[in-house]
């Protein structure tokens, strides 16, 4: 079992991102769900420096659908994307 998986679809010609979310937290199940989320976000920063891959992609807000999406493009539109995720999620929830 993985924590995080990258996928590339040579159909759609996109990455996906699939994350475990199998784990029964602690109380402060929240926060123990927020620190989960970091460490797989810093294992994918880890992943993007060791690859020489820019962890600085634009996401362009206008004329565009705001989302979190799973897939992507690109490794790079994809590393955002899980980042604004962990962010918010972490954010909304106070941590």
């Amino acid at each position: 079992m993985n924590d995080i998986d990258i996928t590339y679809d040579r159909e759609t010609k996109k990455y996906s991102l699939g994350i475990e979310t199998a784990y029964m937290f602690k109380e402060p199940r929240k926060k123990n769900e927020c620190k989960y989320l970091k460490q797989i976000l810093d294992a994918f920063t880890k992943f993007m420096d060791d690859n020489n891959y820019s962890k600085d992609y634009d996401v362009c807000l206008f004329m565009s659908n705001p989302s979190t999406d799973t897939s992507a493009e690109s490794i790079e539109e994809l590393y955002m994307n899980f980042k604004i995720f962990v962010k918010g999620y972490c954010k909304v929830y106070g941590f």
